[in-house]
């Protein structure tokens, strides 16, 4: 089962990796030699209809990539160990645009920074990981 999703929302080109908290994703650690399932194991988007390669790190915490989406601003996530059983959890990963940047004033500042800046344009949305980078630093 799928407990968590971390993070749970990626900008709608994919290519997000997510983490999978939850429990039992490793069931056939005991006899690996006899079944490996690393071939079986998907992440399915459910409402995107796509699944995705799955690593499996522990029984408790599973990754896959996000693919992308330009329709569906959300969809439900869940794994399968066998590529024919899912879980059911309805954990939900939503997808955002990605900012588009109009202007930025002041346009050039003193080496050592400090210097406060105003950035403009569209699709900012809280996120929790917003950062901006000046070139590099």
């Amino acid at each position: 089962s799928i407990d968590e999703l971390q993070p749970n929302r990626g900008p709608e080109q994919g290519g997000t990796v997510v983490t999978l908290k939850g429990r039992n994703f490793y069931p056939f650690k005991e006899i690996l030699d006899e079944i490996n399932n690393a071939n079986d194991t998907f992440c399915t988007f459910l409402d995107l209809k796509i699944r995705t390669l799955a690593t499996v790190t522990n029984s408790t915490r599973a990754t896959c990539v996000s693919p992308p989406s330009y329709y569906w601003h959300q969809s439900r996530v869940e794994i399968t160990l066998n590529g024919v059983e899912y879980t059911e959890d309805e954990n939900i990963f939503y997808y955002y645009k990605p900012p588009v940047l109009f202007d930025v004033v002041p346009r050039e500042g003193p080496v050592w920074g400090g210097t406060k800046v105003t950035i403009s344009g569209t699709n900012f949305e809280d996120t929790g990981t917003i950062r901006v980078d000046f070139g590099g630093y």
